[in-house]
């Protein structure tokens, strides 16, 4: 098992909406099935109050989806771009063009 980190705009969902793009929310389904750590990171924040990606319209949509099927996971935001992280640990790195779908398979 491995923790999954995963920016959302543009990433799971298309940019500056709550609509998942295609096969991100099937994914994440299979990882959390199989007992992997989702971690999600966005800039969204109190900057984006009144709009389709604020805060609480993310929790409501997103986050919902996800707590209804039973997926655990954790989100950060207002964390600002470049994500930098470090490990004693191996990394492994998945760049992804905006708005890119999700293979069938994980």
């Amino acid at each position: 098992m491995a923790t999954h980190i995963f920016d959302i705009d543009g990433t799971l969902v298309e940019w500056h909406t709550n609509k998942w793009l295609p096969g991100a929310k099937e994914m994440l389904v299979e990882l959390g099935k199989h007992g992997h750590d989702i971690v999600l990171i966005t800039m969204r924040g109190a900057q984006d109050n009144n709009t389709e990606w604020s805060m609480e319209r993310t929790k409501e949509t997103i986050c919902k989806e996800l707590d209804d099927l039973g997926i655990f996971h954790t989100i950060l935001f207002g964390k600002s771009s470049p994500r930098i992280l470090y490990d004693d640990n191996q990394i492994y790195i998945n760049r992804r063009f905006t708005n890119q779908p999700w293979p069938d398979v994980v």
